[in-house]
């Protein structure tokens, strides 16, 4: 990172495309929308000069997109699942299944059988089962701004139930 990208450059919501389209169309909220600097980011790739409230201008880099990151995903489950049928105790373990749909974030004509937000769920449920305290995982790992928000996604298992 350090390398690349020694001086990472903040940008609002209003400046990634996929956010604007959600966003209205109102001058004072440019002005009021946080800046950030996007963990995972197209360095090198679609950079925009971002000029600051105070009038200073930077480069800054364009969060990877959806799209990308499915695409990633889908093609990262299909590699898994090639490893783990490499071992026979293994073969049985399916990430991904077959889909006859044309979307490009798929691979190989297969998709993964367990979507993004699924996983978040569950990690965030089983980090809070394992004793994590709830504010600590709102904070660093879910990324909310409030433990009800974070507490809205654990789910508990039927085992911790019984633990309980």
């Amino acid at each position: 990172m350090e390398k690349n990208d020694p001086d990472p450059g903040p940008l609002t919501f209003i400046h990634v495309p996929e956010d604007r389209r959600n966003m209205p169309i109102d001058d004072d909220l440019s002005l009021r929308a946080p800046w950030f600097v996007p963990l995972c980011r197209q360095i090198g790739h679609h950079e925009l000069t971002i000029t600051w409230p105070n009038g200073q201008t930077h480069r800054a880099a364009q969060p990877v997109t959806k799209f990308q990151i499915e695409r990633l995903y889908n093609a990262l489950c299909l590699h898994v699942e090639r490893k783990l049928c490499q071992d026979k105790r293994l073969e049985r373990f399916k990430l991904t299944v077959k889909t006859d749909h044309p979307r490009r974030t798929y691979s190989e004509g297969r998709k993964a059988k367990y979507d993004i937000h699924s996983l978040r769920v569950a990690g965030i449920s089983r980090l809070i089962e394992l004793g994590v305290p709830a504010h600590l995982v709102s904070e660093y790992i879910a990324g909310h701004q409030t433990v009800v928000m974070t507490m809205r996604y654990f789910q508990t298992t039927p085992m911790y139930m019984r633990k309980n």
